[in-house]
């Protein structure tokens, strides 16, 4: 394909770009160089970013947030979510690489995929996307021409000759942060990919080859999992967890993980408060194990609480926002007395004190670690090591940290993280918001992001969006299986379809309802679950990830005989009815693995396929693909 860069700026301008823009897999890799010329006089100089314009205009994106719990899903590259600009602007840091962008454009955090905007016509799919993360945040922003050209005319000089137009631009910012290049030093970008094609077949191979950049580790297993979270809460006792340890030796479970519940404070995860003492937690520890099970934890390794023992005694390991104040990355004034507050990564003691904590737990028989509120690590903040260190790298050396702490053979699953810098770290990776025993309201509400707030509907629709980064990247974690009949606000059908596209999405399969609860029909619909794990844990790919329903298929092979689907959108509150179909038509049998399911009502689901095919199909709220609206 031909170059598609139009230019490319450094801010501050007075240092130097070198580019190379070499072919590769059917596209363009662009590398850049940041330099400080050694004949500057004014010596050292902070450097903030390096935009790079293409030339490149779609109608249609794939908008992807920066980590697990952000926005994924096609939305029209002239809109986007004013009302973002309404939610507290911690909220917004949380979402976005770059909160300064949300409610203002419609973006890709990482990569950003298009429908159209390609090739001569512009009617071609592509992709803009950094192979890596490790060096630096990137965001890929659809910026309207006439807000680029001011930009860039105030910022950096004029920008062509054209006319300011409405029409839109890909501009990729990767965020140096204020990292400071002394005279005769330079600075590599993480390498930007550009291809134009089929856009699923785009999908997945930009996440394998994002995967062999960062080495990523792409072959643990799969566990049938346990967690308090979803049906004790903050409520959950050492009594629970056993008798619940009891009931799943007996049904093929392999890990049972205590999530937010045991702490003496936020960010003292090595003492334990009254409830969960040291004799008690080492009794859970012995109690899980005895009954062949992996001893699994919950921590949140970058954040803290002021009242904490580790603040208390560390006061300046903490970020500092723009006041000079505690960075506040998260508000829990239930479970956490008020503010987490990030902790400072960079510094040093800090990962030590990171490496011994989670060398302890690891002593103490926890072998399967959820690390969750990464991005607190790479909110934007003052820190001690500033002008080394990028956001990216500060998330990457608290993440490896963790890693070193627990050792190569333990299980690491992250949560809402900045996807790209776990890649190769972290075994498994949260790829949706939180569920719920509900299907798509709560009474939370959070402007401009109503996707992102605990729902089942909203955790399977990311979860399919984000199913060919699936065994590419990671082990995919689309949450929770609820199956319970009681404590719960869903349907039968609404819990069955939930199951079902987590086992049809291929990655961990974790239950958190309290097993004394199930009847046979609950122990039935998980072995049904179960059975079909070998089927659908591999790589996935999305035969069009625009189109008016999702389907996923094996990588390498060409979906045959999918039903056809004609969703009922009559249905106003999005629920799901209990009158289509009954429930034995979901069925494995034979060498054939022949899985089948008949379409459901809207927003819901449809499984379909013979022998290595298989599709998953769920219809979003948008609009049909533009390109079938073109003559």
């Amino acid at each position: 394909m031909e170059n598609p860069v139009t230019s490319i700026m450094v801010s501050p301008d007075t240092l130097e770009a070198s580019t190379e823009v070499t072919p590769f897999a059917k596209g363009l890799r662009i590398d850049i160089t940041v330099r400080n010329p050694a004949t500057r006089s004014n010596g050292a100089v902070r450097v903030s970013e390096v935009r790079i314009l293409f030339d490149i205009h779609p109608q249609l994106v794939m908008e992807h947030g920066w980590q697990s719990w952000s926005v994924v899903g096609p939305r029209q590259a002239d809109r986007p979510r004013r009302t973002q600009r309404l939610s507290p602007a911690w909220v917004r840091g949380m979402l976005h690489a770059d909160s300064n962008m949300s409610g203002r454009y419609v973006t890709g955090d990482q990569f950003l995929l298009t429908a159209d905007g390609f090739g001569k016509k512009g009617n071609e799919a592509g992709i803009v996307g950094a192979l890596s993360g490790k060096r630096n945040l990137t965001a890929i922003a659809a910026i309207p021409e006439h807000e680029l050209d001011y930009t860039h005319s105030h910022m950096h000089g004029t920008v062509g000759n054209a006319a300011p137009s409405r029409r839109i631009s890909l501009q990729a910012t990767c965020y140096l942060d204020g990292i400071v290049i002394g005279p005769g030093e330079e600075r590599i970008i993480d390498p930007i990919y550009v291809a134009s094609g089929d856009p699923g077949e785009l999908y997945s191979n930009y996440a394998d080859m994002t995967a062999s950049e960062s080495s990523a580790r792409n072959n643990a297993f799969s566990p049938l999992g346990w967690c308090t979270w979803y049906h004790y809460y903050l409520k959950v006792s050492p009594e629970d967890i056993v008798a619940n340890t009891l009931i799943a030796s007996r049904h093929g479970f392999n890990v049972m993980q205590i999530d937010d519940c045991f702490q003496s404070a936020l960010g003292d995860w090595a003492t334990y408060n009254q409830k969960f003492n040291a004799s008690k937690m080492e009794m859970l520890v012995d109690t899980i194990r005895s009954n062949g099970m992996e001893a699994g934890i919950w921590t949140a390794p970058f954040l803290a609480s002021a009242k904490s023992a580790v603040l208390s005694e560390h006061p300046d390991w903490v970020c500092r926002d723009s006041k000079g104040h505690p960075l506040k990355a998260n508000w829990n004034p239930i479970g956490w007395g008020g503010w987490g507050l990030a902790l400072d990564t960079t510094n040093p003691a800090v990962l030590d004190h990171l490496r011994n904590t989670f060398s302890t737990l690891k002593e103490r028989g926890w072998t399967y670690h959820k690390i969750d509120f990464l991005y607190a690590a790479a909110m934007p903040a003052t820190r001690l090591g500033r002008d080394r260190y990028t956001r990216a790298e500060s998330l990457a050396m608290g993440i490896q940290a963790v890693r070193n702490g627990i050792g190569d053979d333990a299980y690491l699953l992250g949560c809402g993280c900045p996807l790209s810098q776990a890649v190769g770290i972290v075994d498994a990776m949260r790829v949706s918001p939180d569920t719920a025993a509900l299907w798509s309201t709560h009474s939370l509400r959070l402007p401009g992001y109503p996707d992102t707030v605990p729902s089942l509907r909203s955790s399977l629709r990311m979860s399919l969006l984000r199913a060919p980064l699936h065994r590419r990247l990671w082990i995919n974690d689309p949450d929770c299986i609820l199956i319970r009949n009681t404590r719960t606000r869903l349907t039968p059908r609404e819990r069955r379809i939930g199951a079902q596209v987590i086992a049809a999405t291929g990655g961990l399969r974790v239950i958190s309802d309290d097993l004394a609860t199930y009847s046979s029909k609950e122990w039935e619909l998980l072995e049904e679950i179960n059975s079909t794990q070998n089927i659908f844990d591999q790589k996935l790919r999305i035969l069009d990830p625009f189109a008016a329903t999702i389907k996923l298929v094996p990588e390498n092979t060409e979906i045959v005989n999918i039903t056809p689907h004609s969703p009922a959108l009559g249905n106003p509150d999005n629920s799901v009815t209990d009158s289509s179909v009954s429930s034995n038509s979901y069925r494995v049998s034979g060498k054939d693995q022949y899985l089948e399911k008949p379409s459901l009502h809207a927003d819901v689901l449809h499984l379909s396929g013979k022998s290595a095919h298989t599709a998953v199909i769920i219809p979003p709220k948008t609009s049909p693909h533009p390109r079938q609206e073109q003559p």
